[in-house]
């Protein structure tokens, strides 16, 4: 399970008449904002998401995801994928609603990219303005 967020056929024309401009420096950049804020972004928008599990009646105290890193991001060229480490890939099940009978799909993963791609698009085109202004 893991989510990806790449460049789509939409905010690439917002971006294109700036890309022409800079056609040398303009895949680094976007690049760099997708790999660094970008991820950033989408871990946060998933993370606020993310549910907490009961402790089932039981006595113990567990470390939840919520509160432990879950994440690794994966990077490639325009585009960064984020899946649960190993120890938390548990989450596919809430997120999915698998497992117990009556339980919706929570989808926090693909609400989480969903929400993040406006300020992601945001920061693309201000990392280009500033190239292009300099």
């Amino acid at each position: 399970m893991g989510v990806r967020f790449g460049i789509d056929f939409a905010d690439f024309e917002q971006l294109q008449e700036k890309i022409e401009q800079i056609p040398q420096q303009s895949e680094n950049a976007l690049n760099q904002v997708i790999h660094h804020e970008g991820a950033t972004l989408i871990k946060e928008s998933i993370l606020q998401r993310l549910p907490i599990s009961k402790l089932n009646g039981r006595n113990r105290r567990k470390k939840h995801a919520k509160t432990s890193q879950p994440f690794q991001v994966v990077t490639s060229n325009l585009s960064v994928e984020i899946k649960p480490k190993a120890r938390f890939r548990y989450l596919v099940f809430p997120n999915k609603g698998l497992g117990n009978k009556n339980k919706s799909p929570q989808e926090f993963m693909e609400i989480g990219v969903a929400d993040a791609t406006p300020k992601i698009v945001e920061k693309l085109n201000q990392a280009m303005d500033r190239i292009i202004n300099e």
